[in-house]
């Protein structure tokens, strides 16, 4: 049966249960939940299946592709397929009624197959286009294999990662279409949105983490070669790079531009002229860090200076501008107070004071946050205090 085919007469069967501005939008998301897993069917037919034929009778040498390749790019596709042939059915034979129990089950089957396809999806997207650059073969299957689909691979491949988004926008539009005397029929509407957004939040988060460990990915690459790995911590996520210049004693103008790079746990910095196993200067943990402001000397030609205090080394930098050495600034503040949450691995009983206190020192100064993370605590209480008056 074609997309569409058969939709509307089963649903506008129903028509006199639920109020009529109902039906299209429900007539819409079934029709559409037809055309997605058409095209998972075609992206599972004509590449994945392909493939895989293509690889037995050619061989893993001229197709430069393994089996282990194609299953990690579309070992998804038989779990969308199924739950969301599911999903399709009992709407048919429930109609609204039946949303809310259709979508969580869609949250309990899919939630993670989504999030990982999701974190998947740009490293995937990566080695393809690498493929098509450097194998001609490859390149030759995949049009052919587009013409055949109708579609390109990457907007086939990209249907999964656009399909939940999408269900916000028409189950809303769902819901402003009943009237609030249908109470059983909008409580199934919001218990579907409430699964839809969890699962779109856990997308967004894995996609997130993926993205920052390819960042972290490309520098140990394009920076360092490989010579050193940055992705020891599982958690590590980059946050910010730039140039610096670093005081040194053993330097005649004592002034030394480097690369630093500020990751969740620590900050780095590399002297990228130098010879890959030479780059990498020093690491410091950014957990017991401290960042003291430093005034402008312009006569020793001292500006936008910071000191960096950490528990293995303490090192003076300076930034080109003010804003800049603001901005790293708090970025740095940002990383060091998230450590020392992640430290204490419990988040602090409730207190409006002490709340009170930390909105307050979030919306000083620049001076004024600098100085508190060199003041105790019941000092930092007092300066407080003495400040509001």
């Amino acid at each position: 049966m074609k997309a569409g085919e058969g939709t509307e007469g089963s649903i506008s069967s129903l028509s006199g249960l639920w109020s009529e501005k109902a039906v299209p939008p429900l007539t819409e998301l079934v029709d559409t939940e037809e055309r997605y897993l058409a095209k998972l069917a075609d992206l599972h037919l004509h590449f994945s299946q392909r493939l895989h034929a293509e690889i037995a009778v050619h061989g893993q040498r001229k197709t430069q592709v393994t089996d282990k390749d194609v299953e990690f790019w579309f070992q998804l596709l038989p779990v969308f397929q199924t739950h969301h042939q599911d999903l399709i059915l009992l709407l048919k034979k429930e109609g609204i009624p039946g949303l809310g129990t259709g979508f969580t089950q869609l949250r309990l089957s899919c939630m993670e197959a989504y999030g990982r396809y999701a974190a998947n999806f740009q490293h995937v997207s990566d080695e393809i286009r690498r493929l098509r650059g450097d194998n001609e073969w490859f390149s030759a299957f995949v049009r052919v294999s587009e013409i055949v689909a109708g579609e390109t691979l990457l907007s086939l491949r990209i249907g999964p990662v656009q399909r939940v988004p999408r269900y916000r926008l028409m189950l809303n539009t769902l819901l402003e279409g009943l009237p609030d005397s249908m109470r059983d029929e909008r409580r199934s509407i919001k218990v579907a949105l409430d699964s839809i957004t969890q699962i779109c939040h856990h997308v967004d988060v894995s996609a997130s983490r993926a993205e920052h460990g390819l960042l972290v990915r490309r520098i140990e690459q394009d920076l360092f070669k490989g010579q050193i790995s940055l992705r020891s911590a599982l958690s590590r996520q980059f946050i910010h790079q730039g140039p610096l210049n670093k005081s040194s004693r053993h330097l005649v103008n004592r002034w030394k531009t480097y690369t630093f790079m500020l990751f969740s746990d620590c900050l780095i910095y590399a002297d990228l002229g130098a010879s890959p196993d030479r780059k990498l200067k020093h690491v410091l943990d950014v957990r017991n860090m401290r960042i003291v402001d430093l005034p402008d000397n312009k006569h020793r030609g001292i500006v936008h200076a910071f000191q960096v205090v950490s528990s293995t080394k303490s090192i003076t930098v300076m930034a080109a501008t003010e804003e800049e050495k603001r901005l790293w600034c708090n970025l740095l503040f940002d990383q060091i107070d998230m450590a020392v949450c992640v430290s204490n691995s419990k988040r602090p009983r409730k207190n409006p004071g002490l709340e009170s206190t930390i909105k307050t020192v979030k919306t000083a100064s620049f001076a004024t946050r600098t100085l508190t993370r060199m003041l105790p605590a019941s000092m930092l209480r007092s300066t407080l205090q003495t400040a509001r008056l």
